[in-house]
């Protein structure tokens, strides 16, 4: 191989490691880990359970790591206890810390305005979406009730 292909080669390898290394910055640089737990309540005759058996009622959510541009989901079930009335479900999110998580994050959940019969229940999903722009939170908590009028 002459000179000139293996300046050639070493430019072009060269450059490879340069991208590789750059990726690899911005990558570990938007790589922040994120801390949460939240606090989750309701006031009879609702109830919250992990699952369908009622045997564990529901009273935080681990949501676990969480890095920019994540979406995680977190299943539970809503029990209407009462003997004669519907409710119509709604949720209320308060507290969060810092005051301006929303700016980086949203919550939702897919039984906002479901109306729950009494004596059963509802299989429920709420989903925590980080943005990608999520800089400078390490760790972050709120609380959230759920209530049937």
């Amino acid at each position: 191989m002459d000179i000139e292909t293996r300046l050639k080669a070493a430019a072009i390898g060269f450059f490879i490691l340069c991208c590789a290394l750059a990726l690899s910055f911005g990558a570990l640089q938007y790589a922040v880990n994120v801390a949460n737990h939240s606090s989750i309540n309701t006031n009879p005759p609702l109830y919250l359970y992990t699952n369908t058996t009622k045997k564990e009622q529901l009273v935080s959510i681990d949501w676990g790591s969480l890095y920019p541009d994540d979406i995680k989901n977190f299943s539970f079930c809503i029990w209407n206890d009462h003997t004669r009335n519907n409710l119509t479900l709604s949720m209320l999110v308060t507290d969060p810390q810092p005051a301006n998580l929303w700016s980086y994050a949203n919550l939702s959940w897919n039984q906002e305005g479901t109306i729950l019969h009494p004596k059963t229940y509802v299989n429920t999903t709420m989903s925590l979406w980080i943005y990608p722009n999520m800089t400078g939170i390490t760790n972050f908590s709120f609380n959230v009730t759920i209530s049937g009028m």
